[in-house]
């Protein structure tokens, strides 16, 4: 008896930096050199140091802003050829050039001041999920205050870090499922208010598929310094 070999995956590694919303600081000077240098320091640090480097990351960009952000980069670490910063149309262009040679092909979603444990792109390449699976969503993680130096244990039903598993040619054909929308944000504050009615740590919830109503939980909270290096360790 003969076995299919699992198909080739091209990775695809999605990151909106200023390219959405309507806050006019966005374009500034400050703003930008400000979250650039936020990016460097998690997201960015996150992904070179990944397991697996098979991936492309698209940092996309507003087009009045590519200019200084070259400017920018220009003065800090060079970043690897597959993380690049990109205008939108840039973006769409590159991306269907990978999705053209692409047997199966993964869009990843990160925002840009989030962080994936770095074997996450390793397990992307080597889990075979069935045949009817559309994506992967990871709900198990943790909320990183790195101002106040605090690390929880987070669940939540649809994150914006994961992944959606498409056909190549339907893809190019947008004739794709839309699973998630933009990330408004979460603050240490307000998770510390998403605690479970009986009790239970976030880790110890079973998966949720309750597509009626969206469910967050918090905590416990990690307080021994040792064990919140050891966990940041796993992440950048």
């Amino acid at each position: 008896m003969g076995f299919l070999m699992p198909r080739k995956k091209t990775i695809a590694v999605e990151i909106l930096f200023n390219n959405w919303g309507k806050d006019p600081l966005r374009l500034t000077r400050e703003w930008i050199e400000y979250r650039l240098d936020l990016f460097l320091a998690t997201a960015a640090m996150s992904l070179q140091r990944q397991t697996s480097q098979d991936f492309t990351c698209f940092v996309t960009c507003d087009p009045a802003s590519v200019d200084l952000i070259a400017e920018l980069l220009e003065t800090r670490t060079a970043l690897p050829p597959n993380i690049r910063f990109v205008s939108s149309a840039e973006y769409r262009r590159q991306e269907r050039e990978l999705v053209e040679q692409a047997e199966v092909f993964y869009r990843v979603f990160l925002s840009s001041d989030d962080m994936y444990r770095l074997d996450f792109i390793q397990y992307i390449h080597t889990c075979q999920p069935a045949e009817h699976v559309v994506a992967l969503v990871p709900q198990y993680g943790y909320l990183y205050d790195s101002v106040q130096y605090r690390l929880g244990e987070f669940f939540f039903w649809l994150p914006s870090y994961g992944a959606m598993i498409l056909d190549p040619e339907r893809y190019l054909n947008r004739q794709y499922p839309h699973v998630h929308g933009r990330n408004t944000g979460t603050t240490f504050e307000n998770a510390l208010n998403w605690r479970d009615r009986q009790g239970r740590g976030a880790f110890s919830l079973e998966p949720w598929s309750n597509s009626e109503r969206s469910r967050a939980v918090f905590g416990p909270e990690v307080t021994t310094p040792a064990q919140m290096q050891a966990i940041l360790d796993q992440y950048f």
